[in-house]
């Protein structure tokens, strides 16, 4: 054959995987990890009768396919560990998936080839007379119950694949110089709950990809994985827009016309409420913000947002659950499956963000010297550890389900408190929805008198507002919950109504004080020293040639202050603001400080005192 007609043929895909899974023909029934389940060996034998039992990955026509599809079974078997029966299953959608590429994929050289799904659901439903979608049951969807749906297990099993196969290939590749993030293979990631990925395939533009790509890594180093995860899917349903409907060279052509045009879009023809079409805009205007502040190439250089685009979002009732809804909720604990019910009990008493909770290492529970139990629990978001205290029936709750997890899944194979029948942590899906659903079922209404609406942030927040209303000062209650500032705090925690008036109430009086004290002392006649310095309250009687004064800021109790009858209603007014500060320092705990106000308050009754009396000889 001459040289000049030779080609270059791909060498097969090669996968570090062991020997008996490169086999061509698989006899899994002789296999150690299926052998000793004779009772779901029928149901491999009926899937795969016409194989004689085997597993024949000859079935499909392309060498390069096949290859990765080993690599997937054998990924199946080793890392999820699924039954024989659901082997079965998958060898079915092997089969399909099989005819499909012999006919359309024969020259293929991957399965990731298949970019459109709608030509392998044209292949299901006309070829094969499957369904492409399937009823399932039914969803819980905002406060009611919906017919579900789910695309075909035969679509599924080629996106799964296609995503696994990917990940081998791109396994040396850094995270951030792929199209598909995975959280947990970003070290920084905060709150890494969930299987969400950042999915950037879709956007065409590279040097538009680029610009986003390096927006959600500067994002990923200071907000959890959920917010940019939002930030993502708005950016990207704006991009998508923008192919479709007005096509650019690069996102430094945008113009406010086209921005107008996608605003009307959104608010009204995507079914968007009000508030989620806000949002949308919202991280789409932060996206634009950075490209302008780091003068980003290829991104608009002008402000093209306004103001009233969006709707600021005010300060909402706080989220936290009345002592009544807590009742509520507790009533109905025992409906929900019993994993997701002691979830939540320890959720309503340790204040713990969902993912620390679904996340919590067995070795993370330590035991003091008196023999109480505390948490040495490693925080996602604020990337610190926290000790947190545990009540005793939390305690056992958590021990209790240590040991049942040893039973089911082996001693050494247990590494979280609670885990799933696969031994994997609970979604925040499911178990906000699980606890949604019983609370539609059982009609138990929030303070509103609506349905009640829980998530489990929620918790977070009632546990840090009883903490406060209860007296628990703030530095200890942030503690508590974990938070690395004071300030942080106020996101979560609420002052009641009635410890609002408790603590409050002598500043409330403010504004009646001063009405009745209007005129009072104005032409009072009285001696004050000559060489006296005046103050904003009263006069000094130090010499101002000697040393600085060095009771700065303690007038009150102070030998050299001199008071006067024309500051009265401001004593009246300070002592008010005094006994508002003790409230909240008796109440927080707050030693200093209180200790500091009680002396000025006495010094101050004193000076009023003397001037009322004063005020009283003169009037007869």
């Amino acid at each position: 054959m001459p040289a000049k007609q030779l080609k270059l043929i791909p060498a097969l895909p090669t996968f570090d995987i062991p020997d008996k899974y490169k086999e061509d023909e698989w006899k899994i029934k002789e296999w150690d990890i299926y052998k000793n389940n004779l009772k779901d060996q029928d149901r491999w034998n009926l899937r795969s009768n016409v194989t004689n039992g085997l597993f024949k990955f000859t079935l499909c026509k392309n060498p390069y396919i096949a290859e990765e599809l080993k690599y997937f079974m054998y990924y199946i078997i080793e890392m999820k560990q699924v039954t024989i029966t659901t082997f079965a299953e998958y060898y079915d959608r092997y089969k399909v998936l099989s005819e499909y590429v012999n006919i359309y994929m024969i020259n293929s050289k991957s399965i990731l080839e298949l970019e459109d799904l709608s030509l392998f659901e044209f292949f299901l439903s006309t070829k094969k007379k499957i369904k492409t979608t399937v009823e399932n049951g039914t969803q819980f969807v905002g406060q009611e119950f919906k017919r579900a749906s789910r695309s075909s297990r035969f679509t599924t099993f080629v996106t799964y694949s296609q995503s696994i196969i990917r990940q081998y290939y791109e396994k040396d590749i850094p995270e951030t110089q792929k199209l598909i993030w995975h959280p947990k293979n970003l070290s920084f990631c905060k709150d890494m709950t969930g299987d969400k990925v950042l999915d950037f395939r879709g956007i065409e533009n590279l040097s538009t990809l680029k610009n986003v790509q390096d927006f959600c890594l500067f994002k990923l180093q200071n907000i959890t994985f959920g917010v940019v995860y939002s930030y993502l899917f708005d950016i990207k349903l704006f991009i998508r827009w923008l192919d479709e409907n007005h096509p650019l060279k690069n996102l430094s052509d945008l113009t406010r016309d086209i921005l107008e045009k996608y605003f009307t879009w959104i608010r009204t023809g995507n079914g968007y409420s009000s508030r989620r079409a806000n949002v949308a805009i919202l991280n789409l205007k932060v996206f634009f913000e950075w490209g302008q502040l780091l003068e980003r190439d290829n991104m608009p250089k002008q402000q093209l947002f306004l103001k009233n685009d969006y709707i600021i979002k005010t300060k909402k009732e706080s989220r936290y659950l009345t002592d009544e809804e807590v009742k509520g909720l507790v009533n109905v604990l025992p409906q929900m499956p019993k994993l997701y019910g002691r979830m939540v009990y320890c959720l309503l008493f340790l204040g713990m963000r969902f993912c620390e909770l679904a996340k919590l290492d067995v070795n993370a529970i330590k035991q003091n010297d008196d023999g109480t139990y505390y948490l040495d629990l490693w925080q996602y978001k604020t990337q610190a550890v926290n000790e947190k205290p545990i009540f005793e029936t939390t305690i056992k709750i958590m021990l209790a389900e240590i040991e049942r997890n040893k039973k089911r899944f082996g001693e050494e194979k247990v590494k979280y408190v609670f885990v799933t029948d696969k031994n994997t942590p609970v979604n925040i899906g499911t178990i906000n929805e699980n606890i949604n659903k019983v609370l539609v079922k059982n009609n138990v209404l929030g303070r509103d008198g609506k349905i009640l609406h829980v998530t489990t942030h929620r918790f977070r927040a009632t546990v840090a507002t009883n903490l406060i209303s209860e007296g628990t000062s703030v530095d200890i209650a942030a503690q508590l919950l974990g938070q690395t500032t004071l300030s942080s705090l106020s996101h979560y925690a609420t002052v009641t109504t009635d410890v609002v008036k408790e603590q409050l109430r002598p500043r409330l009086e403010k504004d009646e004080m001063l009405i009745r004290n209007i005129g009072k002392g104005k032409d009072m006649a009285e001696i004050i020293p000559e060489k006296s310095v005046a103050l904003c309250n009263g006069y000094c009687g130090k010499n101002p040639l000697t040393t600085p004064c060095a009771k700065a800021n303690a007038c009150f109790n102070c030998s050299m202050f001199i008071p006067s009858i024309q500051y009265l209603n401001a004593y009246h007014i300070q002592l008010l603001e005094i006994e508002a500060t003790i409230k909240i320092a008796e109440a927080n705990d707050y030693t200093i400080m209180l200790k500091k106000a009680l002396k000025e308050k006495e010094a101050l009754e004193r000076i009023i005192s003397k001037l009322e009396k004063g005020d009283k000889k003169n009037d007869s």
